[in-house]
């Protein structure tokens, strides 16, 4: 009876142990205007898309073949839910969240440092506060047919 009941109890960590189980963690872009914050998903063919706006988060839950993503998202800033809204095709998921101070222009979009590894700032379409297209809005699925998405395929090679 040499061998010590705690090393007995607990196997070494794989990291592999919980895959099957374990949500995977969406990428995430995001940028902003005025009176709006747009956040995409571009995972393309997602299936059992849920999403749960609140004033101070969003939570997304999905599923690409196998793999299940999800995330909660808690905001730098507070939102209105009845204005906010989600659409989503083959392709992305875009989740339009309407700012409740539409004078704060945000620096970041979580209050969680750690989902910045996941969560980024969107780069190409970044729109800066000084920015003449600032003060207007995201094409939008009704009055863009779904042609202002146009352009992003092909991007992640």
């Amino acid at each position: 009876g040499t061998s010590d009941p705690a090393s007995a109890r607990s196997p070494p960590h794989t990291p592999f142990s919980f895959t099957v189980e374990m949500a995977l963690l969406p990428p995430m872009v995001w940028r902003q205007v005025q009176k709006k914050v747009l956040v995409n998903c571009d995972l393309p063919n997602l299936k059992d898309v849920s999403i749960t706006i609140t004033e101070k988060g969003f939570e997304f839950k999905g599923k690409q073949g196998d793999k299940e993503y999800e995330i909660n998202v808690p905001l730098s800033h507070e939102i209105v839910p009845d204005e906010s809204r989600w659409f989503g095709n083959d392709r992305s998921v875009s989740i339009i969240l309407t700012k409740a101070d539409d004078s704060v222009f945000w620096e970041k979009l979580s209050s969680d440092s750690n989902l910045k590894r996941v969560v980024k700032a969107d780069l190409v379409n970044w729109i800066d506060e000084d920015d003449d297209s600032y003060t207007g809005n995201f094409a939008e699925p009704e009055d863009a047919g779904m042609g202002g998405m146009g352009g992003m395929g092909g991007m992640g090679g």
